[in-house]
């Protein structure tokens, strides 16, 4: 199961907000950062791969693509 998947089971969602990976609750409030909690996005990427993006229109976030 992917990341994205385990934290949607447990009512959190994923998402990209000015370049930061961010976490977010039920209302879709952001509660934290990758780096918030030790883990930023570079980290991420040099792990996994930099991750794949849809933007939103505003051009300043966006949401995990997955095919």
């Amino acid at each position: 199961m992917s990341l994205a998947g385990a934290l949607g089971e447990k009512g959190y969602d994923l998402c990209f907000r000015e370049g930061h990976l961010v976490i977010l609750n039920d209302l879709g409030e952001a509660l934290c950062t990758g780096s918030d909690i030790g883990v930023p996005m570079a980290q991420i990427a040099e792990r996994i791969g930099r991750p794949c993006v849809r933007a939103h229109r505003d051009g300043h976030s966006g949401r995990l693509w997955q095919a």
